[in-house]
């Protein structure tokens, strides 16, 4: 069955920091037992120190959205490499709000990946 017929497999979870010591690697393990095809991160505690080479997770593509206004928070989502995905954007876009959007198209019908962690 092709993407365009149906939803992605999607794997949530509160990391509690993915910049704590081999989180990321703890991620990579997680993602390749379930072989999830989307997974939505919620308080990553990313931020401008930390690149996105930090908080790879290979065959997947990483997209991201910071806190900014207090310490923790952070949004991320993983996408398989076997689909294409981009950050979404609309015109009332307000950083105050972690709020991440990721169009994800494997086939003829985008799929749209929302997600807000706080406001």
């Amino acid at each position: 069955m092709q993407l365009k017929d149906r939803v992605p497999s999607v794997f949530v979870l509160n990391a509690a920091a993915l910049t704590k010591p081999h989180a990321v690697q703890q991620l990579n393990a997680d993602l390749n037992n379930c072989g999830c095809e989307v997974a939505v991160i919620t308080q990553t505690h990313c931020n401008t120190k930390h690149t996105d080479a930090m908080m790879n997770v290979p065959e997947y593509m990483f997209h991201r959205r910071d806190g900014q206004r207090r310490r923790g928070g952070g949004v991320a989502i993983y996408v398989s490499s076997m689909l294409q995905s981009a950050i979404g954007t609309y015109a009332a876009d307000d950083k105050r709000f972690e709020l991440l959007w990721v169009r994800v198209t494997g086939s003829a019908e985008p799929k749209v990946v929302k997600f807000c962690t706080r406001v």
